[in-house]
C-alpha cells in the first residue's frame, strides 16, 4: 500500500460505478433517440402530395376564402331555326344560347330544330310537344321556348292544340321549373296567320303560369340596324343572335333567374 494513500469510502467508490455505467451505455442512447433522420424532417416541414394535410389552395379560390360554389343555372332552350342557327350565322359559338352560356353564370343547351314548331315538324325532326320528354329528363331548372315561326300556314286550332300540349307538359312535368315563352320571330312584313301564332302562345302562357314576352310586337329583329337578318330577309346573323341574346338574357333575369354563382 502507498504511504498516504487513503482508500475512499465505499459509497464513493458505488457513486463512480454507476457514473462510469452511464457514459458507456445510457448517453449513446440518448443522443441516438434524440437524432432526427433527414428523410423525416423533410416530411414533416414541407407539402406533400401524399398527405391531405399537404393540401394548398390558390390565392382567391372558394377554400381560401370560405366561400361555396352554387351550380350554374341549367336552363333548356326549345325552339326552330331562330335558335339552331342557319346559313345566315357563322356557327354555333354565335348563336344566342353559346352566347347567354358566355355571359351569364347559365349552361344552356339547345333542343331546337330547324324547320320545327308547335304544329309543324319535319322527317326526324318531331315537333315541339314530342321534344318535351327529352328537355324533362334533363330536369332544368329554367326552360325557354321560342318558336311558331313555322306555325304561321297551319290550321289555328291544331297551333292552339300544339301550344297547350307543350307547355302544359312542360308545366306539369316541371312544377318548379321557371318558363320563359318567347313570341314569334318575324322581320318584315307580317302574315295574318303570324299574329294568330303569337297569341295563342301569349293566351296559353298565363293558364300555365310561365312568363311572356312579346317578341313580335316588339320588333326584335327589326330596326335601323338591317345587319340583324341575314340576306334572305328571315333568318339572324351573328349580329341578329348577339341582340336576341341581350333580349332573351334581359327577360330571364327580369323573371328571377340568377346571375350569382
Amino acid at each position: 500500500m502507498l504511504q498516504g494513500f487513503e482508500r475512499p469510502p465505499w459509497w464513493a467508490v458505488a457513486l463512480m460505478a454507476v457514473c462510469t455505467l452511464f457514459l458507456a451505455i445510457g448517453l449513446p442512447v440518448a443522443i441516438d433517440r434524440g437524432r432526427v433522420d433527414p428523410a423525416e424532417r423533410t416530411a414533416a416541414g414541407s407539402p406533400s402530395e401524399a398527405s391531405p394535410r399537404a393540401t394548398t389552395s390558390a390565392p382567391g379560390t372558394a377554400a381560401e376564402s370560405g366561400e361555396t360554389n352554387e351550380e350554374r343555372v341549367r336552363i333548356a332552350v326549345l325552339g326552330d331555326a331562330y335558335t339552331a342557327g342557319s346559313a345566315m350565322d357563322s356557327g354555333e359559338e354565335s348563336r344566342w344560347p353559346a352566347l347567354l352560356s358566355e355571359q351569364f353564370p347559365w349552361d344552356v343547351t339547345s333542343y331546337a330544330v330547324g324547320g320545327t314548331g308547335f304544329a309543324a315538324g319535319r322527317e326526324q325532326a318531331q315537333s315541339f310537344a314530342d321534344r318535351v320528354p327529352e328537355i324533362v329528363a334533363a330536369r332544368p331548372e329554367v326552360v325557354v321556348v321560342a318558336g311558331g315561326h313555322d306555325d304561321v300556314n297551319a290550321p289555328v286550332a291544331q297551333v292552339q292544340d300544339g301550344v297547350r300540349r307543350t307547355l302544359g307538359e312542360l308545366r306539369a312535368a316541371l312544377p318548379d321549373a321557371r318558363v320563359l315563352v318567347v313570341g314569334v320571330f318575324w322581320p318584315g312584313r307580317k302574315p295574318a296567320g303570324v299574329f294568330a301564332v303569337n297569341r295563342a302562345l301569349q293566351t296559353t302562357s298565363a293558364e300555365v303560369g310561365a312568363t311572356f314576352v312579346d317578341a313580335l310586337n316588339e320588333g326584335w329583329l327589326e330596326g335601323a340596324d338591317p345587319a340583324l337578318v341575314g340576306p334572305d330577309g328571315t333568318y339572324p346573323t351573328d349580329a341578329g343572335h348577339a341582340a336576341l341574346a341581350q333580349r332573351i338574357g334581359s327577360a330571364l333575369v327580369a323573371a328571377g333567374v340568377s346571375t350569382q354563382l
